[in-house]
């Protein structure tokens, strides 16, 4: 990104790039939020942002504050932070460093969120999700007991093969909160199953254990990687690590949901992990590390976290206190896709629907997905009426059997053709309209899309 950043930044403030934005020749509507990591290095510079030992003076707390109101006056939805461990930086100065949200203390950012109480704004953010605990600081920011309650969101609800228990508490937790605390909390969920892609062990999820983050971190060592690979004292660490039964985990460590689907050596492919250790009559651990050591990220597999029971899709998509808005492909490009997740949930409806156990009414997902949102987030978007701007999807029933979890391999070209993996969905999409003027029909975009005509434009929130 930085060539791309280098070419075409031109801004220094959210006033800057909402008019940078206006003026591009957008194809979507684009709302946005501010990044708290973004603030923080802006004001304290890069480098004392990613430190536990440096936190923001007075000064650039209030430097941090003037900033957030300004995005907020400019029509920004809210603020958006990131307490969890397994973020990092890239690039080569801060390798592997967490982000600087991650460094900030609640008591730093105290006056952030009163700000946004006062302006109707959204407090975004991922807690802990290691410790878990700070889950608790986004649920009593939105209380609104002897105060107005504080629009609060956070990631992500979902039913964890690793940890059944974890459905039930959040969907309990943000229940009370709610109705006890007067609050104006809400999860985020995706409707599908969360399904992750790896290429050796290039994911965020291996962050979440000691011995995995130390093999992401050395990334760009394969040599003294391997190495460490090698050590006994790591190997016996990482089976220790990743068959912890009461750590507090969302990847579920389990090598027999593992199915590799592309390896040097073909036997490989469509078997999983334990199948090829007993095989090969070894430890499933040893199995894999050695793989890694050999293949390292042309051993391709996959796995499902979360959301693979249908039988829990009533109540999670019928919790009121949860929006149908997280699908994190647009982070993970390599590891994650379902950025079709409303199309993934309109079909999962409808076929419950044709099987005569509906889970909603199709009005009712369709407001899921849309007005409820745009209400919630402040945004004059989301439903059709009279006089509104004309955004609209048309979507033609009849194909939804191409909506599939299968994934392809596509690119994108103004990143260098990097490669990125994503949802084909033929014939569904009919056409859609953005500001009333057609972009895309019969699975095309429509000629000039993407090149200097505009169609979209920033969303501003409505106080």
């Amino acid at each position: 990104m930085l060539p791309l950043l280098e070419e075409k930044k031109e801004w220094n403030s959210p006033k800057e790039w909402k008019e940078y934005i206006n003026k591009s020749p957008l194809g979507i509507n684009v709302a946005a939020f501010v990044g708290h990591s973004d603030l923080r290095m802006k004001v304290m510079g890069i480098d004392r942002s990613l430190t536990h030992e440096d936190k923001a003076n007075k000064q650039e707390q209030e430097q941090m504050y003037t900033l957030l109101k300004e995005a907020l006056d400019e029509g920004f939805i809210g603020l958006s932070t990131m307490d969890n461990p397994w973020d990092k930086m890239d690039g080569n100065r801060y390798w592997s460093h967490k982000t600087p949200s991650f460094y900030s203390s609640w008591k730093e950012r105290k006056a952030l969120p009163k700000l946004l109480r006062e302006k109707n704004a959204v407090l975004q953010g991922a807690p802990n999700l290691v410790t878990r605990y700070n889950a608790l600081n986004y649920m009593l920011a939105s209380s609104g007991l002897f105060r107005k309650p504080l629009k609060t969101t956070m990631i992500a609800m979902m039913d964890l093969i690793g940890d059944r228990y974890i459905f039930p508490l959040i969907g309990f937790a943000s229940r009370a909160i709610n109705v006890l605390g007067n609050a104006n909390f809400r999860m985020q969920s995706p409707p599908c199953p969360f399904t992750v892609y790896y290429d050796g062990v290039d994911s965020v999820m291996f962050e979440e254990f000691p011995s995995g983050e130390a093999l992401r971190h050395l990334a760009k060592e394969l040599d003294t990687r391997n190495e460490l690979i090698k050590d006994p004292v790591f190997r016996e660490n990482f089976k220790k690590e990743i068959k912890q039964k009461f750590a507090p985990k969302v990847w579920h460590k389990d090598l027999s949901k593992s199915i590799i689907t592309a390896c040097p050596d073909e036997s490989f492919v469509g078997k999983n992990f334990y199948e090829l250790a007993e095989e090969k009559n070894l430890h499933p651990v040893d199995l894999f590390l050695d793989t890694i050591i050999q293949y390292d990220k042309e051993i391709k597999w996959t796995t499902t976290i979360a959301n693979d029971r249908k039988e829990k899709y009533k109540s999670l998509y019928n919790f009121p206190y949860n929006l149908i808005s997280f699908s994190d492909a647009g982070a993970h490009i390599n590891n994650m896709a379902f950025y079709n997740f409303p199309l993934k949930m309109i079909k999962i409806v409808q076929d419950a629907i044709d099987n005569g156990k509906p889970i909603m009414s199709m009005e009712k997902c369709i407001w899921r997905l849309t007005k409820e949102q745009g209400d919630w987030f402040n945004l004059d978007c989301g439903y059709l009426a009279e006089g509104k701007t004309a955004d609209i999807v048309i979507i033609n029933p009849k194909k939804l059997h191409t909506i599939t979890e299968e994934v392809e391999v596509g690119t994108i070209k103004e990143f260098n053709n990097c490669e990125r993996l994503v949802n084909r969905n033929e014939g569904v999409i009919s056409r859609v309209l953005v500001a009333g003027k057609t972009i895309f029909k019969d699975d095309a975009f429509v000629e000039g899309y993407g090149e200097s005509k505009k169609y979209g434009r920033f969303l501003s929130r409505v106080s």
